[in-house]
């Protein structure tokens, strides 16, 4: 699993205090171990910590260039820390444990988990909350006639960081424009990562997991929706929404959130919204949509693409319009075109290009 943080702002004590960091000229077993297990008991509350191999470590800092380890060597590493740390026996019982992160409630002879126990910890909760999941289902026209889809499942942290990933890695694109008379080129995004996140993390912490619909992340050519199920709780309203008043609300799944914030995936409490907000008109994108119905039945965060991406969609609807147009030319026409069979090859080419770079002046006007 890649890590939560930039690994050179990690070696450089950038993010993390240097206390939670531990480094490692080579590969000591026993010492590391000991290490291992101080972070897991945490008595200082620190949250965990890092162990980093092939940096020598001089006054509890990391001594720069990085040493190294061998690349043959990482295997024979990776399975011998797997057998010590199954090894290590927690000081707590499982239940206990399970108590303190308040993910189970009951009498010891009977302890049975949370929900979002089950949501978070669970191998496969959509056994018990089969609409549990992240839908996102990509349509190549505004219509939604023809579309592909993809199904993120699993505990919440793993389908929410996979249909990120997607996001990530899929969807969003840059564009970097060079100005005249000026040094720096101008970077955008069709839609910002970051406001993008924050809108799937809100849909995931405040959606309602005894509602049998899914999570929707519709990308159209030049919109992107996020539908939940139900909307809002009170007094938060349509009329709210609409003019971006969110001052005063009821939080859905509090211990959710937590563990979100807790997992570095959301900014805190009444962030998300300024977040998107400030995200958006970073990157020159217009402005974020909220959407709710008089009953509060869904919610839907939409975002309008770039308008320099839009553009090349409008580019694409002409083309595929000019050519139903050409197809049609051709049927009308077909006596016509049969004849100008008897001319050379190169004047009945002629004849298609003029007739297709008129279609698309027309188009264009």
């Amino acid at each position: 699993m890649a890590l939560p943080i930039n690994i050179s702002e990690l070696i450089n004590g950038k993010t993390v205090e240097w206390e939670r960091i531990e480094f490692r000229k080579g590969w000591n077993p026993e010492r590391t171990l000991k290490t291992i297990t101080a972070f897991a008991n945490d008595f200082n509350n620190w949250g965990g910590g890092y162990i980093i191999l092939g940096i020598e470590e001089k006054d509890g800092a990391s001594v720069l260039p990085p040493i190294g380890i061998k690349i043959s060597q990482i295997d024979a590493i990776q399975k011998e820390l797997n057998q010590l740390c199954r090894k290590i026996i927690p000081k707590l019982p499982i239940d206990e444990i399970a108590r303190k992160m308040n993910i189970a409630e009951g009498s010891d002879e009977y302890l049975l988990p949370k929900n979002v126990g089950l949501l978070f910890f669970a191998k496969e909760p959509q056994k018990v909350f089969p609409s549990a999941i992240i839908e996102i289902i990509t349509f190549d026209d505004e219509a939604g006639t023809s579309f592909t889809e993809q199904i993120f499942s699993g505990n919440l942290y793993e389908q929410l960081t996979n249909a990120l990933s997607f996001l990530k890695n899929q969807v969003v694109a840059e564009r970097v424009v060079k100005i005249e008379n000026q040094a720096e080129a101008e970077r955008f995004y069709n839609y910002p990562y970051r406001a993008l996140e924050e809108a799937l993390c809100n849909a995931v912490y405040h959606r309602g997991y005894d509602n049998d619909s899914t999570i929707e992340v519709r990308i159209y050519p030049t919109r992107i929706d996020i539908i939940n199920f139900p909307g809002p709780l009170p007094p938060l309203n349509k009329e709210d929404l609409e003019n971006n008043i969110f001052d005063v609300r009821k939080y859905r799944n509090r211990r959710i959130g937590e563990f979100l914030k807790e997992l570095e995936l959301t900014e805190g409490r009444g962030t998300g919204i300024p977040t998107i907000i400030r995200e958006l008109k970073k990157n020159n994108s217009p402005a974020v949509i909220f959407k709710t119905d008089a009953d509060r039945i869904y919610f839907k965060t939409s975002f309008d693409i770039h308008s320099e991406f839009n553009l090349d969609s409008k580019s694409v609807q002409v083309s595929v319009q000019v050519s139903e147009q050409v197809n049609l030319y051709i049927i009308n026409n077909l006596d016509e075109i049969l004849t100008a069979y008897s001319l050379s090859k190169e004047q009945v080419r002629e004849q298609v290009r003029e007739q297709i770079n008129s279609l698309m002046k027309k188009e264009e006007n």
